[in-house]
């Protein structure tokens, strides 16, 4: 297949998730409906939301997996045994996940975090696919994930939590494998929870595709993707850059992810505009590939896109190059440490989280999926672990939420990533903390899925690395003043993402 041509510069657009009022969806009946409503987190909001589903005529069966392993304390292992039952013709067609712990974001962002997450993120894959199953042998049912941040779907500092972000990206993956199948997201906030209750049963079941709300005391709030005026052009050179910490005698920077794709587009740029000796040392982490995916597809950038390191040492950066897995927490325990030994400070770290090979949520094998999830959410926690207290940026690279399909992993952990950063953003003000969710491209194997199919009909563009190379530049020295979180996306928009974009200019979409 050949490679799409790079899209003009004028052809992408910088966008940053905003909160905006929005109307409750009123959905058909839930009678006569079977529903397994599965609690994962400990909590009355389970079982007020069973007995609405009840009296509003559903038929409801529960499942406990507060204890997020797979097991209950007695021994027995509920989600296989719950987990068979949605691929049964007379088994559940819908799923509701109640993930309410209702924490303020307040609390400093740390590995237990990610932790919690993970073992979370394991349970709901686990259910999911059987429901999958079932729905494609005995028609589409639904998948309804309920969080408690602050009632705008997290659209405030006190509603930042990383694990309500990981199930977003999850359900915005999952639609676009099922786009027949209403995937639910509602944030109930920290209301009463017998009010949420009731007030989610009374919507009904909405139709096929995604939707998101969140409920609060003044009403229901959704995301939107707002335009942000930063071009690729919008670059000064007296402005922070992505290695400026490489002129600091006795200073690191740690890279996570390898150096191809924009990664290294965005070091060699960084590095282009330094000058004079340059003391510190630039660390990148790169892990061996996963079993599953030593067989890969072939590689979709050229040998020359993938010469950062060369290219850098060329240019004056100390370069070391190990090869370690961003997710042992011991490995990059000891990592940090020698470094400390080195007399080196990690001041930046640029977590890659990159771009897997895409399959099905019920052909992907469990491993897999939870190695990718896990590259990106305990493989960032470790690197700030490692980084210490001398930490000054922090940058992630992530995919953009209208992206492949067969991503439910990466989509997860990416949207984790954009909530934990800015929480790192409002929990340590001497950090400037950055997240990029980057155009993604078409990958040979996934012709044959109906939804890559889709997107190829809206013609995605493929970011040119140049142009990739101006944008991070130009990120990068406005970070303090951007959002925490950013997403660059071709326009016009289509799809999912056209849908989610607010009015701007009287009215007019940014869809021109």
């Amino acid at each position: 297949m050949a490679e799409p041509a790079p899209a003009p510069t004028s052809h992408f657009r910088l966008f940053t998730p905003t909160a905006v009022p929005a109307e409750p969806w009123a959905g058909a009946p839930w009678t006569g409906v079977c529903v397994l409503v599965a609690e994962a987190a400990a909590g009355p909001l389970a079982g007020e939301l069973a007995r609405e589903l009840a009296l509003a005529g559903a038929r409801v069966q529960a499942l406990d997996v507060v204890e997020l392993t797979g097991r209950r304390t007695d021994g027995t292992a509920p989600v296989p045994r719950q987990a068979r039952a949605l691929t049964e013709p007379t088994g559940p067609r819908w799923l509701v996940w109640v993930s309410a712990r209702g924490g303020t974001g307040q609390a400093p962002l740390s590995s237990s975090d990610g932790a919690r997450t993970l073992a979370e993120l394991a349970c709901l894959r686990a259910l999911v696919k059987e429901l999958a199953e079932g729905w494609e042998r005995y028609g589409p049912g639904g998948l309804l994930l309920v969080t408690a941040a602050d009632g705008r779907s997290g659209g405030s500092p006190a509603g930042l939590d990383p694990a309500g972000g990981a199930l977003a990206g999850f359900a915005r993956a999952l639609r676009d494998e099922y786009p027949s199948v209403a995937t639910l997201l509602v944030d109930v906030g920290r209301g009463p929870h017998r009010s949420a209750a009731r007030r989610i049963a009374r919507m009904g079941r909405p139709a096929g595709g995604r939707h998101a709300l969140g409920l609060s005391a003044g009403g229901c709030w959704t995301t939107r993707l707002t335009a942000l005026p930063l071009t690729d052009r919008d670059q000064d050179a007296s402005t922070p850059g992505l290695l400026d910490a490489l002129r600091e005698p006795g200073a690191a920077i740690l890279v996570s992810g390898g150096t191809t794709g924009i990664v290294g587009d965005a070091l060699c740029a960084a590095a282009e505009r330094l000058s004079g000796p340059l003391p510190g040392k630039l660390v990148l982490l790169e892990r061996a590939p996963h079993v599953s995916q030593r067989r890969r597809h072939r590689p979709s950038r050229p040998p020359a896109a993938r010469s950062a390191p060369p290219r850098l040492r060329g240019m004056g950066v100390t370069v070391d190059h190990e090869v370690i897995d961003v997710c042992d927490v011991r490995a990059m325990r000891v990592l940090g440490e020698r470094l400390g030994l080195l007399g080196l400070t990690v001041r930046t770290v640029l977590h890659g989280a990159g771009s897997e090979h895409p399959l099905k949520l019920t052909e992907k094998p469990a491993d897999a999926w939870e190695n990718t999830a896990a590259a990106r959410i305990a493989g960032f926690h470790n690197l700030l672990d490692a980084a210490g207290d001398g930490l000054r940026l922090a940058v992630v690279y992530g995919s953009g939420s209208a992206g492949l399909p067969g991503r439910t992993d990466s989509a997860a952990g990416d949207a984790y990533l954009a909530t934990a950063v800015a929480r790192l953003r409002a929990g340590r003000r001497d950090v400037t903390a950055q997240c990029v969710a980057w155009p993604v491209r078409d990958h040979p194997g996934t012709d044959d899925l109906p939804c890559t199919q889709r997107l190829e009909s809206t013609g995605p563009w493929c970011l040119d690395p140049d142009q990739g190379a101006r944008w991070a530049t130009a990120i990068t020295a406005q970070a303090r003043t951007l959002p925490a979180h950013v997403l660059l996306l071709p326009v016009p928009l289509t799809g999912q993402a056209a849908a989610d974009c607010t009015p701007v200019e009287g009215g007019v979409p940014w869809t021109r």
